[in-house]
Order: C-alpha cells, then sequence, then structure tokens
C-alpha cells in the first residue's frame, strides 16, 4: 500500500506534535543530567500484514514470526532473524509510507532513495531486488543470482554502486541504477596467499567500506583483500591475524576521525576461545589489541564496550582511548547481565541492559557519560524491546504478547 505525504502536511503534523509531546517518557528515571530535553514525539502501530510483495517471488503464507522496521531516509533497521513482514516509517511523522510481506531471512540494504533486498532461495534463484522506498515499487531485478548460503556480508550499497556476492561467490560491483551493468567484478581466486599457507576461498563476503576502498574476505575469515572501489583493483591481500588461530572478524567500523579500524575479533585457537577489540590502520596492520571485550560504540572519543570475564559472560562496561587503547573507567555490572551499545544521543553512549536476577530479566535504555561511565538516565523497556538512535531522535520497538513480533514502534526526541 502506497502512501504519498506532503511536505505541507509533514510540517503542520510535527508542529502539533511539538506542541503536544511535553511529558517525560513513563518511567524514566534521571541523574544529574535529566531527561528535560527527551519527548515523546509519535507511536505507530503496526498493523498484521499478509500480502503478496513487495518480493514478487514471494507467495503470501504463515507468520514466521519477525517484522523489519526501516525509517524512510536512514540506512539502518530494526530486524529479527527471521523475518516476514516490512513496514517503511517516516521519521518524521510516524507514518507508515508503505508495508508488504518479504520471504524469510532476506538480507537488506538502504540508501536514501531506494531499498535493495537479497531474496533467499528457493524454487528460484536468489536475486537483488530494488524497491522504490517511497512507494515500495519494484523497480529493479539483478540480472545473475546471488549467493544464498550466508545472510551476512553478501550486499552492500554505497553511492551510485551495489556490491553483492554472486552464486559462483564472486563479489560483483553494478550500478545502482539499473542492478545490470557490471563495473567490476572479483573471483575468489584472485584473494589468495598460497605462500602463507591459506587455504584457497570457495566464495567471499563483503566486509566494510572506507576511504574509497572495499574491504573483502575469503570464507577462512583471515585472508582481506583491499580492493579500490571505482575499478575493482587489488590494491593488498593480508592476513588478519596469526595463521596459528582462527580469527573470525565479527564487525569493522572505520572512524574518520581517528583513521583507525575498530574490529571485534573472536579467536579460536589451542582449544581456547576468545572475544577481542582490535584498533587497526587502513592496511589492517594491528595497532592495540584489548581481550575479554564484546560490542563498541565510539562516542565523544571514547571507546565504550561490553567487559567480559570470558566469552559472553559480561561483568561491566569499560572506556578505552581509541588510540592506545588505554582504560579510561570502568563500571560493574551483574554477572548475568547482557548489553548492546545502541549509539550516541546528545553526548551520552546509548545502550540497553537486560539483568536477570531471582526476580526474572528486566531491561532499560541507559544513557551513560563518556568521560566517567555514570549513568545519567534509564529507561525502562520490555524484554524483547529493541532500540536505535538517528541523530536527535531514540527510536523503540516494542514486542507484542509473543515477546518476538514487533507490534509499535515509538519514536524520542531529544530538544
Amino acid at each position: 500500500m502506497t502512501r504519498r505525504v506532503t511536505l505541507q502536511v509533514i510540517s503542520v503534523m510535527v508542529a502539533l506534535w511539538s506542541l503536544s509531546a511535553t511529558a517525560y517518557p513513563a518511567g524514566v528515571r534521571h541523574g544529574s543530567t535529566g531527561v528535560r530535553h527527551l519527548r515523546l514525539a509519535w507511536t505507530t502501530t503496526l498493523p498484521v500484514y499478509r500480502g503478496a510483495g513487495p518480493d514478487p517471488a514471494a507467495e503470501p503464507g504463515p507468520a514466521a514470526g519477525g517484522r523489519v522496521v526501516i525509517l524512510s531516509g536512514h540506512r539502518t533497521y530494526f530486524t529479527e532473524l527471521i523475518s516476514t513482514d516490512i513496514f517503511v516509517v517516516d521519521l518524521a511523522t510516524g507514518k507508515v509510507l508503505w508495508s508488504g510481506a518479504i520471504p524469510s531471512y532476506p538480507v537488506l540494504q538502504m540508501d536514501e532513495s531506494r531499498l535493495y533486498v537479497r531474496s533467499p532461495s528457493g524454487k528460484d534463484p536468489s536475486r537483488i531486488y530494488s524497491f522504490n522506498a517511497v512507494s515500495g515499487k519494484v523497480e529493479r531485478l539483478s540480472i545473475e543470482p546471488a549467493y544464498s548460503l550466508y545472510n551476512y556480508g553478501v550486499l552492500l550499497a554505497h553511492g551510485d554502486r551495489v556490491l553483492y556476492v554472486s552464486d559462483d561467490g564472486s563479489v560483483v560491483a553494478v550500478d545502482a541504477q539499473s542492478l545490470k551493468k557490471i563495473i567490476w567484478r572479483l573471483r575468489p581466486e584472485d584473494v589468495h596467499l598460497p605462500a602463507r599457507g591459506a587455504p584457497a576461498a570457495r566464495e567471499l563476503r563483503l566486509v566494510a567500506i572506507a576511504e574509497g576502498r572495499v574491504y573483502i574476505k575469503t570464507h577462512s575469515e583471515q585472508v582481506i583483500a583491499v580492493v579500490r572501489m571505482d575499478s575493482g583493483i587489488v590494491e593488498r591481500i593480508t592476513l588478519f591475524g596469526p595463521m596459528d588461530a582462527f580469527n573470525q572478524l565479527m564487525s569493522l567500523v572505520w572512524s574518520p576521525r581517528h583513521k583507525l579500524f575498530f574490529a571485534s575479533v573472536g579467536t579460536i585457537g589451542a582449544g581456547v576461545q576468545s572475544l577481542s577489540l582490535w584498533a587497526a590502520r587502513s592496511d589492517l596492520s594491528r595497532v592495540w589489541s584489548r581481550p575479554n571485550t564484546e560490542g563498541f560504540s565510539l562516542v565523544s572519543g571514547v571507546l565504550i564496550c561490553g567487559d567480559l570475564t570470558k566469552p559472553y559472560v559480561r561483568r561491566g562496561v569499560v572506556g578505552l582511548d581509541p588510540v592506545t587503547g588505554r582504560e579510561l573507567w570502568k563500571r560493574s555490572l551483574n554477572p548475568q547481565s547482557e548489553t548492546e551499545m545502541i549509539g550516541e544521543l546528545a553526548g551520552s553512549a546509548i545502550m540497553t541492559i537486560s539483568e536477570t536476577a531471582k526476580g526474572g530479566t528486566t531491561r532499560r535504555i541507559v544513557g551513560i557519560r563518556p568521560r566517567d561511565g555514570a549513568e545519567v538516565w534509564s529507561m525502562p523497556v520490555p524484554n524483547g524491546a529493541g532500540a536505535r538512535v538517528y541523530g536527535k531522535w531514540l527510536v523503540v520497538t516494542y514486542p507484542g504478547q509473543d515477546g518476538r513480533r514487533f507490534t509499535s514502534v515509538r519514536a524520542y526526541k531529544w530538544r
């Protein structure tokens, strides 16, 4: 379904919400800085939607239990592992611009005007579809099948290019307008370090784009190719970590300010598993690393991370100097806690904390002061709720009675 909203209507609706949304969010606790500027702007209830499309190859069927909420004009989305319903929501107003059904296990990417979906394999080979982000109309279909065995590292949208992994394991760069004009192709056999004993690649994965280059890894996780985005020329093939251990590159984020990559790395060596945070230069040479650290967010010049006693067992949150890795502060949490870094809002690091005790599990969204780790405000939310930050907006998705399917979205704006 298509809903067109004019700029005049948006302006009027935003003005009305600005006048009416003056109450604090329910249950908010605040410290010295308070939450006087955090206001509820809008709430949207998501309907139960069943229908054909937007993927023309999709068939209506029973719900798989997941939903996707995409905020129009932004490249981040809420999702669960299995998704069948999609809702594109205007961030300024909360209006659902369009909605539809998509196949289970999709892969999504979004730029300013289009949504790119890699459909899963089924009766037909996987393809990359392009949808108009405002109307939901199918605009393009990739000319060759896409790789379907993995749901990560297989699709990236960047500027006028879309990069995806084809069914033969190659990385293909195509024109974003047509999805058919192939600009360059990198095959698995082109990314190999035989002299170092690295195994031959079966397929490639997309890791990151930074400084006009795309970083591509092999299935072994450790062999990384640094490729020019404009031409597909391989500038460098390197190893990420020592060959005597298996290093799984879980995330790679570039900081233009520090000219460094920050990476979450899982390592298995000599029968021991560990999680760590690495800082690396653009050529992926390591600057420093910190063991027993999971997840990170760079806020006001401080790396804020989960602090672990051992893999997946948290003991708190720690703040690090991003250049040296030096510990700036540490705060303890319940050992049964789970944390997720969300982003930065008005100078505070935003994270969710789920704590399990004898009375059950509680979940909060909290604001952390970067310089000392102090908790400056806290908002209780139901278990299963998700949150993201978009500039001055904090957007929260609330689960239904089954605890899984998102049923409503609330947007709070910092003023």
